[in-house]
């Protein structure tokens, strides 16, 4: 049989028939491959098709004009994006092709139009290549340049036949084959995948902070360059959360890579960077791309996904970026927060004034006038201090102009309040400003300050504190001279204060002369200067100021010099008293004083007194009931640095255990709640359980030196020495009290009446009384003391020492006396338990404690429920049963409907609970009583008292301290009782 070849180029038997006499074969191509260049699959990228064949018969356009057409070239472009023209064609092996174009086919007059892609035919693009010369069985192979499509797509199946205008050289349509090696990769050809991707796409930030400036930090290296001449762009989307709006944005770094000024889209967060017109974002290094925007003022998590795109020479797929993690993470904005929140009271004694120390320092903000910054200070209840708008505070570090008060107050002067006393004139208080500052935030006494130690709230004059200074100095070596400078609280010379700074004619009068002015004024000091007149009429022009003088008020005047003697001789009586002469030289009713009123003869003028926007600072509002002391900000209190401060409050005369204070800010940027750390508010006045054994002695001594209270050195010390030892407890634990007794009651059976002794003799011993008090750590040991603390003990130890003895009545004899506090309070809490938890809190004194810890909320169709409980132990336990009742008050934050009140295992009958009006609600600073004075006597065991409180109907928390339910309890009790030592 004949032999043919396959469309491998292989060798295989032809048709049986092909051997027959003059049996022609039929030219094909064989041995058809086509593959694309390796990385050559990315959308819109440059790619290269390689093409392999073989004919079976010699093609030559010299006879017969013959071209291969390649179809199915779906996705292929030329480098403008067009689908129609001359691609870039190049012979590699084999045979000659025509790769010229129309216009330079001079060696080829035959040829086709070649090399021509036609893409007209939607989905049959065909590439027409001429033929020169192609040797039979010959290997060809060419190459064809192009640029992908944008869209992806699969392989393509591609087929090659001929054309011509010998029907002998038309061979159909035959498929290019794949190597099996290309066909699952992305070579086989016009593969075209969505798009390139960046090698390095990173994304961070360099502060978490609310309302930060935030940079933005973006390392990109792409697969494949990105340059400017192909208008490449690369956009990141995701950051979204800025309160940067839609603008054009500087880039920190990335210039001159990418164009300086970047687009920026807030609602996505979208950056879009525009590689500069002459440059190229390599492939080889990593481009690091710095931009700033502003984090928003509430706290957020970080962004989910960073996109990061571009378009250009390659596109490159959207991608998500790679983030930094914790605080770096972009976006991720953290509230700000309390970085030092610590607070400290000076005593615990009820009924004494109190120090209360604030420690702040604010992380991640600044607080500041500018920002309307507020600080909050909650949860100093107990005391007696009453409401104020102004409660003076402390600086103790920070500025101490920090808190300012609201009231917009003018400064003024008088006669009985002059500035050379100190004093002046404070208009628009709120309160007494006794303590506080007096700062001045303009003029030329911009940032001074100084103390107001007192203020008369009829007059309304304050005085300032003033100090003289005495500096010696030595300029001779020998002389010394000494000079006295007045400072103000801050340090510094006192500032001015009622400076005249100008005068203004409004009208000029007639009659005047050129000269010396004088000051009409009942106040103010050093004024001077002169009236400068022109023209026949004699009128002022105006008025110019020598020296400006100091204490002045709104009302001085100057008088101009008059043209006649006599009238200027009148104005001199009537005004010549001067500055201080206490009447106004302006009165229409004649001051017999200052003499007759003077005519202003047409001449009136406006005075401007420098005041320098006085406020008062070093000050807080204070409310009683909720323990709240609300700060303004005036200035800044600074992120770098604790700020301290102190307030003075009075100590109630209620036991309770330390308080949780919170503190807060609000303002521009808010800081949430946070509990102080410390201990404050802790109350003792009669520290709780605390026992003692009592008893009195009589007893005569030869002399006594008259000292009531013994003390070491004393006459009654070696007595008091005694009954220590009888008792067996230090010396320290025994007090004693000694008294004369200078009569004795008399009984008749009619009555009964006081008898005088005779009058004390020398010769005679003196009749005491000796009262006894023994401290006792516990009950068991009072008990243990009063048992052996007897006549005969303490008059054995006497005998042995030579003493006199003594006698203990019947009725005075040793007992154990407890000294309990007459109340305990306790409080009872429900918060909503995703935020900050308080500490839980116990004890507030020797014996008798309370302990809490806060319930979190349940969640309801109609707000948030939740029951809280609370449980006072180690109560005073009593020889006698006495009463105990108890009371309960409900903050008045969100409206709250009290659904159950347990007491030990009883329920209170609803009768007895009083629902909150509607008007309970979002007063903080209010309390409503829910029971009064509940008989708990049955209620208690082992010293023990439960409580269980039911609230529903919980939807917010107006107070700011996360508590949503707050109930306060105390237990009241009598205060002591006396037990006889056992027998």
């Amino acid at each position: 049989r004949v032999t043919t070849v396959d469309d491998e180029g292989s060798d295989m038997d032809a048709n049986p028939g092909m051997a027959a006499p003059l049996a022609i074969f039929k030219g094909k191509l064989y041995a058809r491959s086509v593959h694309q260049k390796q990385n050559g699959e990315y959308a819109g990228s440059e790619n290269l098709l390689t093409f392999s064949f073989k004919s079976s018969v010699a093609l030559n356009s010299a006879s017969s004009s013959v071209a291969l057409v390649v179809n199915g070239l779906n996705g292929m472009r030329l480098a403008d994006g067009s689908h129609s023209g001359v691609p870039v064609v190049t012979a590699i092996k084999g045979g000659d092709l025509f790769t010229c174009s129309s216009d330079s086919c001079a060696q080829a007059p035959r040829c086709l139009t070649v090399p021509y892609l036609d893409g007209s035919t939607p989905h049959a693009p065909r590439l027409t290549i001429g033929i020169n010369n192609v040797p039979a069985d010959t290997e060809i192979e060419f190459t064809v340049a192009f640029t992908n499509a944008i869209t992806a797509q699969d392989c393509q199946s591609l087929t090659l036949e001929t054309v011509s205008s010998d029907e002998r050289l038309v061979f159909l349509p035959a498929p290019l084959h794949v190597k099996e090696s290309h066909k699952t990769t992305n070579q086989c050809p016009l593969t075209i995948v969505p798009s390139a991707l960046f090698t390095v796409k990173k994304v961070c930030q360099s502060v978490s902070c609310t309302g930060a400036v935030n940079t933005i930090t973006i390392s990109l290296q792409p697969s494949f360059d990105l340059t400017g001449a192909k208008h490449a762009e690369v956009t990141i989307r995701g950051l979204r959360g800025s309160t940067t709006r839609d603008s054009i944005v500087t880039l920190l770094s990335g210039a001159p890579t990418f164009e300086g000024r970047a687009r920026w889209v807030q609602s996505s967060g979208m950056l879009i960077l525009r590689v500069a017109a002459t440059s190229t974002v390599s492939t080889t290094k990593v481009t690091v791309v710095r931009v700033d925007v502003a984090n928003p003022k509430y706290a957020q998590a970080a962004a989910e996904r960073v996109e990061i795109s571009a378009t250009g020479d390659v596109p490159h797929e959207v991608a998500c970026m790679d983030q930094c993690d914790g605080l770096a993470a972009p976006m991720r904005v953290e509230s700000a927060s309390f970085s030092s929140a610590a607070i400290a009271s000076s005593t615990m004694d009820g009924g004494k004034d109190s120090t209360i120390s604030v420690t702040l320092k604010p992380h991640c903000t600044v607080l500041c006038e500018s920002r309307d910054a507020v600080i909050t200070i909650e949860g100093l209840v107990g005391t007696t201090t009453r409401d104020s708008p102004a409660l003076p505070v402390t600086m103790v570090k920070g500025s101490p102009a920090l808190f300012m008060s609201s009231s917009s107050i003018s400064l003024s002067f008088s006669s009985t309040c002059d500035l050379a006393d100190n004093k002046v004139l404070i208009d628009g208080l709120s309160a007494d400003p006794t303590g506080t500052m007096l700062y001045f935030a303009d003029g030329h006494c911009a940032e001074r300050y100084t103390k107001i130690e007192a203020f008369d709230a009829s007059s309304g004059c304050a005085t300032l504190t003033v100090t003289t200074n005495t500096n010696s100095t030595n300029s001779t070596g020998s002389n010394t001279t000494a000079t006295e400078a007045s400072q103000w609280s801050d340090g510094k010379k006192a500032c001015e204060l009622g400076v005249v700074s100008a005068f203004k004619v409004a009208q000029r009068g007639a009659g005047f002369k050129s000269g010396d002015f004088i000051v009409d004024s009942d106040t103010g000091r050093g004024l001077a200067g002169k009236c400068i007149v022109s023209g026949k009429d004699g009128g002022v022009d105006s008025i110019s100021i020598d020296t400006f003088g100091t204490g002045y008020n709104d009302a001085v005047k100057v008088r101009c010099p008059r043209a006649c003697p006599l009238e200027q001789e009148q104005q001199v009586q009537t005004c010549g008293c001067g500055s201080g002469c206490g009447c106004a030289c302006s009165s229409t009713v004649t001051k017999s004083e200052c003499g007759a009123p003077v005519d202003n003869y047409g001449m009136y003028q406006t005075v401007s007194v420098s005041m320098d926007a006085p406020k008062i600072t070093s000050v807080c509002s204070w409310s009683q009931n909720s323990g709240r002391l609300t700060c303004v900000v005036q200035g800044c209190a600074k992120s770098t640095e604790d700020t301290i401060f102190t307030v003075s409050l009075a100590n109630g005369l209620v036991n309770q255990p330390a308080q949780t204070v919170n503190i807060m800010a609000s303002g521009h940027i808010s800081i949430p709640s946070v509990a102080l750390n410390g201990s404050a508010m802790q109350i003792n006045t009669i520290a709780p359980g605390t026992t003692a054994v009592k008893m009195t002695m009589m007893t005569s001594l030869a002399s006594w030196d008259g000292i009531s209270v013994v003390v070491v050195g004393s006459d009654g010390y070696s007595i008091l020495e005694i009954v220590a030892a009888a008792a067996g407890v230090p010396s320290s634990k025994v007090t004693i009290k000694i008294e004369e007794v200078t009569s004795v009651m008399m009984l008749t059976r009619s009555a009964s009446y006081l008898k005088a002794f005779e009058p004390a003799d020398a010769a005679k011993p003196r009749k005491l009384k000796i009262s006894v008090t023994v401290d006792a750590d516990d009950l068991a040991a009072a008990s243990f003391i009063a048992t052996g603390l007897t006549g005969e003990r303490i008059n054995a130890k006497l005998k042995a020492s030579g003493a006199s003895p003594v006698e203990v009545p019947e009725e005075h004899r040793a007992a154990v006396v407890e000294t309990a506090a007459d109340s305990v309070t306790a409080v009872c809490i429900c918060r909503d338990c995703s935020g900050p938890q308080p500490k839980t809190t116990t004890g507030w004194g020797v014996s008798s404690t309370a302990s809490y810890t806060p319930t979190c909320l349940v969640a309801t169709d109609t707000g948030h429920k939740c029951t809280c409980t609370v449980e006072l132990d180690n109560l005073p336990l009593r020889s006698s049963t006495p009463t105990y009742t108890l009371s309960s008050e409900m903050q008045c934050n969100g409206l709250a409907k009290i659904t159950g009140f347990k007491i030990g295992t009883s329920s209170v009958a609803s009768s007895s609970i009083v629902q909150a009006p509607d008007t309970c609600n979002d007063q903080c600073d209010s309390y409503h009583k829910v029971l009064t004075d509940y008989d708990v006597s049955s209620m208690i065991l082992d010293g023990k008292l439960t409580v269980e409180i039911q609230a529903e109907g919980l939807k917010q928390d107006y107070c700011g301290a996360g508590d949503q339910f707050k109930a306060l309890l105390v237990l009241s009790y009598p205060d002591s009782r006396v037990s006889p030592p056992p027998p």
